[in-house]
């Protein structure tokens, strides 16, 4: 959090649910709003930043996703041009919504995550039968098909990782499970409500699946994995 005279920058990477323990999600956005308000009481403009990117994203530039007052973001847009890549930061709407905006993109991930865990699944369960190449097949998703992406690259990554095949398939509880559920109340996202499902029941049973989640979670943002 940056502090100075006139502005609050929050970069909290805390979730909704640590800040909101035993409130709904409609509840924590009307306490940010308030907080805001006091803020601007004081003559304190507030900013809310959601942010993106995982490790590499700290190191070579994030995405940013900033709720609050407009004029305040137009007064320090400059920082947060320097500190995320080309086009990857925008003022997303009021206060609270660069937070909630950055809660909703990891649902998008949770999702885009499971169905990857599931591509691999199938090809894994099939690799004997056909002689598939599960190597070069992440390379070729990753390169040109409709699906690549950043997730398809740390894929590709995490299949070549020395350590792989001693990853168990179990998704360790991540900080963000909690607020995904409660996000699944908020609307119709059967994706994120299956997904998440998934991640619970490789604690249960180990699959290829959760390997391949567990694998990507550490990829992009050092999560933990269990080890064989």
């Amino acid at each position: 959090m940056i502090v100075s005279k006139c502005l609050i920058l929050d970069f909290s990477i805390l979730t909704f649910s640590e800040l909101s323990s035993g409130l709904t999600l409609s509840a924590f956005g009307l306490i940010i709003v308030l907080v805001s308000k006091r803020f601007d009481n004081l003559g304190i403009r507030y900013l809310d930043c959601g942010t993106s990117g995982g490790i590499e994203g700290a190191r070579h530039g994030a995405c940013m996703m900033i709720g609050g007052s407009l004029e305040a973001f137009s007064f320090v847009e400059t920082i947060f041009r320097d500190a995320c890549v080309e086009e990857g930061y925008a003022h997303v709407g009021l206060s609270g919504a660069g937070h909630f905006v950055k809660m909703v993109h990891n649902g998008i991930e949770y999702g885009m995550m499971g169905a990857l865990g599931e591509r691999m699944q199938i090809h894994n369960d099939f690799e004997k039968k056909l002689g598939l190449n599960l190597k070069q097949i992440a390379r070729v998703y990753a390169h040109g098909s409709i699906v690549e992406g950043k997730l398809s690259a740390l894929l590709e990554r995490g299949l070549k990782r020395n350590d792989f095949d001693s990853i168990s398939g179990i998704v360790p509880k991540g900080e963000t499970e909690e607020e995904m559920e409660k996000l699944e109340r908020l609307g119709d996202m059967k994706v994120l409500h299956q997904a998440r499902l998934m991640r619970v029941a490789t604690r249960k049973k180990e699959t290829y699946a959760g390997k391949i989640i567990a694998t990507l979670r550490n990829e992009f943002g050092g999560h933990k994995v269990e080890k064989k």
